[in-house]
């Protein structure tokens, strides 16, 4: 729990630090992986192929919905889901940097 501790508030720490122009948290208060939503328009399948195409592993948090968009109430915003249980703060960091570049060449 420990190691896992450490390793979310890294990537809390890079969220809140590196990419605090793009992005917001959502909850942290439990689990392996965290939610974080773009702080300006973008297309959430763009930002995974391109991270995917810089060697960054990230899942859209559209893929997690179970529809419903066209309904006001359901609407989600766009984002992405951070796992962070089977990387080292290092990586976390390196991930961090790179995402920062990857939504940097998506304006």
């Amino acid at each position: 729990r420990k190691l896992y501790a450490q390793r979310q508030a890294a990537l809390l720490h890079a969220v809140d630090t590196s990419l605090k122009d793009e992005l917001r948290c959502g909850a942290s208060d439990g689990g392996l992986d965290l939610a974080v939503y773009f702080k300006r328009e973008r297309d959430e399948q763009s930002v995974v192929q391109a991270g995917l195409a810089a060697g960054i592993e990230l899942r859209g948090l559209s893929y997690y919905a179970a529809g419903g968009e066209d309904v006001p109430a359901c609407r989600f915003a766009a984002g992405l889901l951070l796992g962070f249980s089977s990387v080292t703060e290092a990586e976390i960091a390196r991930g961090a940097a790179g995402l920062l570049q990857v939504l940097r060449k998506q304006k």
